[in-house]
């Protein structure tokens, strides 16, 4: 199938879909999907048609976060046949949501080295609100603001809140319930455990 039918057709696949080039830039999204899910995760503004062409990395908070990414689309770039398949949390406010992302070369792409991005629930449910996802929490950190910092991991969504927990890893329910403050900044990063679930390079490209 040609790179053109897949940009097309990305309503069409399960979940979440969208193409990269290997900078990183997004050159296609299945908008129908994106467009729902951006406003059920308190993100109506980030519609499909205003991120074409944006960088992906960009969106992307936390340095080593960012760079795992950047690694996993090299990698895939360089070895087309590779499929990675990561596994993290994306909660909304009131619903906690756990997702399997497939990263794989775009069929039929070539050597135009994109990269097509497949996003699906596998666990989604209801809960009580938690203040820590809603999102003006996640905003630039100003040297300004007092209030209190939060990490924030990535891929398992569960804090680092010294107050609370010291060095402990809660889950965000958990951290809701001992007390954890409504007004925080947030700071994205990944945990230890994640670091070492999700190792995405584990050799480097063959060349």
């Amino acid at each position: 199938m040609k790179t053109g039918d897949y940009r097309n057709g990305l309503d069409a696949l399960q979940g979440i879909a969208f193409v990269i080039d290997r900078d990183g830039n997004i050159s296609s999204i299945g908008s129908k999907h994106w467009d729902a899910f951006a406003c059920h995760n308190d993100a109506p503004d980030l519609r499909a048609d205003t991120l074409i062409g944006q960088n992906l990395f960009d969106y992307v908070s936390g340095a080593d976060l960012r760079e795992q990414l950047k690694q996993v689309v090299a990698r895939v770039v360089d070895r087309p046949d590779t499929q990675l398949v990561l596994d993290f949390r994306c909660d909304a406010p009131a619903r906690l949501r756990r997702i399997r992302q497939t990263i794989s070369a775009l069929p039929g792409s070539g050597t135009k080295d994109e990269v097509l991005f497949q996003s699906v629930e596998v666990e989604a449910h209801d809960r009580p609100p938690i203040n820590l996802f809603r999102r003006h929490r996640d905003l630039p950190l100003d040297t300004k603001d007092d209030r209190p910092i939060v990490r924030l991991c990535s891929w398992c969504q569960r804090v680092q809140f010294a107050p609370i927990g010291g060095d402990d890893w809660l889950d965000t329910e958990e951290f809701a319930r001992k007390g954890g403050p409504d007004h925080t900044r947030i700071t994205h990063c990944i945990c230890d455990d994640c670091f070492k679930l999700q190792d995405i390079d584990q050799s480097p490209p063959d060349h």
